[in-house]
């Protein structure tokens, strides 16, 4: 999906939406295992990080690449993960999902 910022020069209010018909993408088992790591990796930092009012919704993470981890440099999540990287918990989950990065 394409969007048109120009609503002064376009023609039409159709102009605004341009649809290119590629249809559904395949959903495979690695992009689930890809959610659930990162699910995880998330749910054990928003146990330690409680005072730090840390909360982030990892479905845009997971959607938008296939090793999430490796492209958050300034997101939240990423400061949080380096600051609780020395937990045995938050090191274990990372060390065992070895694909998020």
């Amino acid at each position: 999906m394409s969007r048109n910022e120009r609503m002064s020069v376009a023609k039409g209010l159709e102009n605004m939406v341009i649809s290119s018909g590629v249809g559904f993408l395949p959903i495979i088992s690695e992009d689930i295992e890809n959610f659930i790591a990162i699910d995880q990796v998330t749910e054990e930092l928003k146990k330690l990080a409680v005072r730090k009012r840390f909360s982030v919704s990892t479905m845009e993470f997971a959607k938008s690449t296939p090793y999430p981890l490796s492209f958050l440099r300034a997101y939240k999540l990423r400061e949080t993960i380096d600051l609780f990287k020395d937990n045995k918990e938050v090191k274990s989950l990372l060390k065992k999902k070895r694909h998020l990065y």
